[in-house]
């Protein structure tokens, strides 16, 4: 509303958090406590913008969470499949504690002195009225927008991360490669040099295009980070004006009310839009938005609600690794793009939450442009890809000059790992400065009673491995029992867990690092081996880290057994000896499981022309289904020894072994999100002490060397 037209009692201050106070308000915070997993302020402070005093607001509902954060909250912490139920359930109770709010502040100001009437016609409110509710519907859908793009961005930022540590590691392989190339040239003859110099050629060439490579993406990602700063700051501007909207619809209702002595009836609540993109940056790609563009969007709004435009201001210096101090938002949930939160001392800190110190609650309309700076690259306050500073950044920063793939080919003391923003990779140092959530599950787990719901640890595990990990239960009742089993509730032991404080939990084959990476699952015990894909990621899986190796167990294959000589296989009838995979006739039929070591290795070899005569093999999502079917549909199932080991058991007149072993070992490790680095240290201290109960418990394998044996050393806890 325009000033000269505010003659009526304000019923609040202009900026911050809608203050709760309200039954409405407590079944909001009831509800955002249920989200947040019973984590505490102090958690939600380490992993989400704003104090620990504004999130104990939050919580307590004391203040109502902003729409953009919980946005952010809800799609950082409910699996995808359910974030749309939990977004509608978190709009609808953040509007109806607005709304309640609202009531609370008008019976305030209804039962203080009377103010001066309102000066201006009834005509005049009712049009401030209608314009101020147009400017909060179009600040609900800009910041539903912004959110989804921030997503989107996210997202492509991460595959990027991805992309470039691929290429970083070729380009460590083509160094390595014309050093190696040089050294030997230096002690050739002189023929074997001239041939040695087209080889490093070869190199060089491939050096200069992999850097080239690395460049583009670099630009890539300088661009994305670029457009989600912007996307970050647009979400907290367009919230601010969206409460400033809200406040004022209010206000101007109860002016019309006391002008015509009519009850005007507040708006029906207005469902907000999902997280969909929506039409605000005209002819512009999804994932593009320009610093005009977001400025003609919210001075659009600004105009709707009668504020004034407002102008971007001159982009500061950017210095190489040096802190640029800025001029200061006295707020105390700034993230820098180094990916720390930055904060102020605690006692300033919670004077910037809760207002004290002579301060008002809520800034002042001068420092409405101000607002600190935006939340992190996933929305959560995790750590940012670094990049130059986006739209009205305020506070103290970290500037670098490009991104972290530049700097590693500038022979720089920063890399990849320590920026990016899906968190430490996996030759990380096993040390972090925020507890991960894993870690954040397992403490929780301990504190919790056995009875209480939801703060269980939770374990991933194989359900239908005979001998080693099987659910004889049911789904409800299950009855976990085998050798992985036991050497679980080990670890979990030594990790000072109670059986009742840990819950297990069956994950397929293909979905491991799915399960670890969205928090489905803490830790994954179950025949898992340790390769350089996991620990690296893949296109579609996200990386993942080990403690162990803890056993090793060679690649071994299955067969059906020919019921009249049983030292040999039966293949469609036939009886064949099979003492190496090339004697595996090609009419065979051949099981292989989704994500398992052996369906890598036969798909490699073959694509390196070996073994033309093996027909393609099937693939299924689990080793149960393949040797189900190995009497009437598949005549070989190729897998780890340890695992074969177990459906022999079951049917040794069925079934034989083959004799041989092919490709590498496998060994077994405990498995981890990419981000538990503190608590894959607790884990393989609970390994080292737990040594000799691990060779008891796989005594029954190991005692067979072709089946499985113990590693020597855990090279994954160094």
């Amino acid at each position: 509303m325009y000033e000269e037209d505010q003659e009526t009692r304000p019923l609040r201050a202009r900026k911050g958090p809608v203050p709760g106070g309200t039954p409405a308000a407590d079944e909001l915070a009831e509800w955002l406590n249920k989200i947040a997993g019973g984590r505490t302020a102090q958690q939600m402070e380490s992993r989400f913008p704003y104090g620990r005093t504004q999130w104990s607001d939050f919580l307590k509902g004391r203040k109502l969470i902003p729409l953009w954060l919980l946005n952010s909250v809800v799609t950082t912490l409910v699996p995808p499949q359910h974030q749309q139920l939990h977004l509608a359930r978190g709009h609808e109770l953040l509007g109806k504690a607005e709304r309640a709010a609202a009531a609370a502040a008008a019976g305030k100001a209804a039962a203080s002195p009377p103010a001066r009437p309102p000066a201006g016609t009834a005509h005049e409110y009712k049009d401030h009225l209608s314009n101020a509710r147009r400017g909060q519907s179009m600040a609900r859908e800009t910041v539903q927008s912004l959110s989804y793009l921030v997503q989107l961005l996210t997202g492509e930022m991460q595959e990027l991360d991805h992309r470039c540590k691929s290429l970083e590691d070729e380009l460590d392989r083509a160094r390595r490669q014309l050093q190696q190339q040089q050294e030997a040239n230096a002690t050739a003859n002189q023929q074997r040099a001239a041939e040695n110099r087209k080889i490093a050629a070869g190199f060089q060439q491939q050096i200069a295009e992999t850097e080239q490579r690395l460049a583009e993406l670099e630009q890539r990602h300088e661009n994305f980070e670029q457009n989600l700063t912007r996307a970050q700051q647009g979400q907290r501007e367009a919230e601010e004006l969206r409460i400033e909207a809200f406040w004022q619809t209010e206000e101007n209702r109860l002016a019309v009310n006391q002008l015509t002595g009519q009850d005007t009836p507040p708006e029906p609540a207005e469902e907000i839009p999902g997280l969909l993109p929506a039409p605000l940056w005209g002819d512009s790609h999804v994932l593009e938005i320009t610093e005009a563009q977001l400025d003609t969007r919210m001075n659009t709004i600004r105009e709707q609600i009668g504020l004034p435009s407002t102008t971007a201001p001159e982009e500061p210096r950017i210095i190489r690794g040096r802190v640029v101090p800025g001029p200061s938002a006295d707020r105390a949930d700034k993230t820098s793009t180094s990916g720390k939160p930055v904060h102020t001392p605690p006692a300033d800190r919670a004077d910037a939450d809760s207002g004290t110190a002579g301060k008002p609650s809520h800034p002042t309309d001068n420092e409405r442009q101000d607002h600190g700076a935006a939340p992190s690259a996933n929305g959560t306050g995790a750590p940012q890809a670094s990049g130059r500073p986006g739209r009205k950044r305020r506070g103290p920063r970290i500037a670098l000059i490009g991104t972290a793939c530049l700097a590693l080919l500038a022979g720089g003391g920063l890399t990849w790992n320590q920026l990016r923003e899906r968190g430490p990779g996996p030759d990380a140092p096993i040390t972090s400065n925020l507890p991960s959530q894993a870690m954040i599950a397992l403490g929780e787990a301990k504190k919790a009673g056995e009875s209480e719901e939801g703060s269980k640890f939770l374990v991933g595990v194989k359900s239908r491995q005979p001998g080693l990990s099987e659910n004889q239960g049911t789904e409800a009742d299950p009855d976990w029992v085998g050798l992985e089993i036991e050497y679980a509730k080990k670890i979990l032991g030594e990790l000072g867990l109670s059986e009742g404080q840990y819950e297990f939990v069956s994950v397929p084959t293909e979905d491991r690092e799915k399960f670890l990476e969205k928090g489905k699952v803490h830790i994954f015990i179950g025949t898992y081996g340790i390769t350089l894909e996991r620990l690296k990621g893949q296109p579609d899986k996200p990386p993942v880290i080990f403690a162990g190796p803890y056993l090793t167990t060679p690649q071994r294959v299955i067969l059906q057994r020919h019921p009249k000589r049983p030292d040999k296989a039966k293949i469609n009838g036939r009886d064949v000896t099979v003492d190496a995979l090339t004697d595996i006739p090609e009419d065979a039929d051949i099981c292989l499981v989704e994500g398992s070591t052996a369906e890598k290795y036969i798909k490699d070899e073959k694509e390196k022309g070996k073994f033309p005569s093996l027909k393609k093999p099937s693939i299924k999502s689990g080793y149960s289904i393949c040797i189900d079917e190995l009497k009437d549909r598949y005549d070989a199932v190729m897998t780890d020894a340890a695992i074969l080991a177990g459906f022999l058991e079951n049917s040794p007149e069925d079934y034989i072994i083959a004799a041989f072993a092919f490709g590498e070992e496998e060994k077994y490790g405990i498995a981890l999100g990419r981000e538990s680095h503190d608590l894959r240290k607790k884990v393989c201290d609970a390994m080292r002490r737990a040594s000799k109960d691990r060779n008891d418990i796989y005594r029954k394998l190991t005692a067979d060397r072709k089946v499985a044996s113990v590693p020597k050393k855990m090279d994954q806890c160094k």
